[in-house]
């Protein structure tokens, strides 16, 4: 004590010392402000980089987070401490033990806290932001894929639709959306499935309806299901148009609604369907096909070419989309382009790789003599007709050998019922029909007069 009484201190620091004395208070509260703001700075950073700008990301980020936790807890031991230098004797029993005692408590509310989150003894702010981060891309991961299953359902992709809630069940085994996604997935699935209970299916399609006012998905599987079984009570054409009015933008509402019409000869309003389906929708291959062959049935060839076209682009291996073109080349009187595409459309035919494609796999619609769709089921169903349409165009260009051998081809195909052969017999008479008309209304197209006379022998001849 000697010695220290013996060095000289500065005057100036003891001015510092004295204000630090005198201000302790003061001070302390803002060395306390300036770590809450900077600890809110670091938060804010974090959770905006992450979780986007919105309030609502940055709460849910803020209280999600173990770490928040140890920030709290060393903003409340600064505020014991600085309330410890305020009043350490002026405050009644029970707050003077808490301030008496606040590193104890503070070690106990540690404890408990670290059992509660599951968090080991060692566990650093480091390891939490790791977490952290890990937590919000697990969020950003479920919220993507449960959101594009959604997209899917609506594109009636439902096999797509079921991957992506998959994935989301593989990282979250109990999240609500997921798992109604795939209960979804699987009741809609069943509208096309012969040996579920209709009952059944309705009730399951019903409570989907009422668990969600304004969820679109239930009416248009509704629809679907009205469709499937034309016996029932229901209006699919209702359902369809409801779930338009709450959802304007769903494609499979517009493109379904679309097919009802055209099944009830409402042309005009059929391509405004087709069209907003696929505006709604630019990559669906069989939107954009059904599209087209709309353009084709009331004579805008051109415009149907252009379509097929953009759609082939999609999928240049779907065999339906090259009847609709070579038809509207032939209606034409463009027998050259028509016979390039169903020369074309053979070679892929008689691929047996193509044949397993999902687009080939499903019923082809055309109209019949009667102007019904009716449905090509299976592959030697397509391939009779798709012989007797080349073996048409090859007639018409007076190569009648080689369309007397399509014509055989289609004729040797095994397991076609006579009821098949007369369907596609019914198919091929409107297409004669329609090219007919189209040759009359074109007094421009090269030996117009004979083409239409080799339509008649053709079809009197082999159809």
């Amino acid at each position: 004590m000697r010695i220290l009484n013996k060095i000289k201190i500065p005057d100036s620091l003891t001015k510092i010392l004295n204000f630090i004395a005198y201000n302790r208070l003061l001070l302390g509260t803002f060395v306390i402000l300036v770590c809450c703001v900077y600890i809110i700075k670091v938060l804010v950073e974090d959770v905006s980089k992450e979780s986007g700008s919105s309030f609502q990301s940055f709460i849910y980020g803020f209280i999600s987070d173990h770490k928040v936790f140890f920030l709290v807890l060393i903003v409340v031991l600064l505020l014991f401490v600085n309330f410890q230098l305020i009043c350490p004797t002026k405050c009644n029993p029970a707050l003077s033990f808490i301030t008496t005692n606040w590193i104890v408590l503070s070690a106990i509310i540690l404890f408990l806290g670290c059992l509660y989150y599951n968090i080991p003894p060692l566990y650093s702010l480091d390891d939490a932001r790791y977490n952290h981060h890990q937590e919000i891309l697990k969020r950003n991961y479920i919220e993507f894929h449960n959101d594009l299953g959604i997209r899917l359902l609506n594109a009636r992709q439902i096999t797509s639709a079921r991957d992506e809630f998959k994935k989301v069940l593989d990282i979250d085994k109990l999240n609500q959306d997921a798992t109604k996604g795939l209960f979804e997935c699987d009741v809609f699935r069943s509208i096309w499935n012969e040996s579920t209970d209709p009952e059944v299916l309705y009730m399951e399609l019903t409570e989907l309806r009422k668990k969600d006012h304004k969820d679109a998905l239930p009416l248009i599987y509704l629809g679907d299901f009205a469709s499937a079984h034309p016996d029932s009570t229901d209006n699919a054409t209702e359902f369809y148009k409801e779930a338009l009015e709450k959802d304007p933008e769903n494609a499979a509402a517009s493109e379904s609604l679309g097919y009802l019409y055209d099944q009830t000869n409402q042309s005009e309003a059929a391509l405004k369907m087709f069209f907003n389906a696929t505006k709604l929708s630019r990559w669906n291959v069989l939107y954009q096909g059904n599209l087209a062959y709309k353009h084709y049935e009331i004579g805008e060839y051109e415009t149907a070419i252009d379509c097929y076209h953009n759609t082939i682009i999609l999928d240049p291996k779907s065999l339906d989309l090259y009847i609709g073109l070579s038809n509207s080349y032939r209606c034409l009187g463009d027998l050259k382009n028509a016979i390039k595409n169903q020369e074309k459309q053979i070679k892929l035919m008689e691929d047996n790789s193509t044949k397993d494609l999902v687009e080939n796999h499903r019923d082809f619609y055309y109209r019949n003599n009667s102007e019904n769709s009716v449905p090509l089921q299976n592959y030697n169903e397509k391939k009779h007709y798709f012989y007797y349409n080349i073996a048409l165009t090859y007639y018409l260009l007076d190569k009648n050998d080689t369309a007397a051998d399509y014509v055989k081809k289609a004729n040797d195909l095994q397991d076609l019922d006579p009821e098949s052969k007369l369907k596609i017999k019914g198919i091929l008479n409107f297409d004669i029909e329609t090219l007919q008309t189209a040759l009359k209304t074109r007094p421009e197209v090269i030996n117009q007069p004979k083409l239409i006379n080799k339509t008649l022998e053709f079809q009197n001849k082999f159809v």
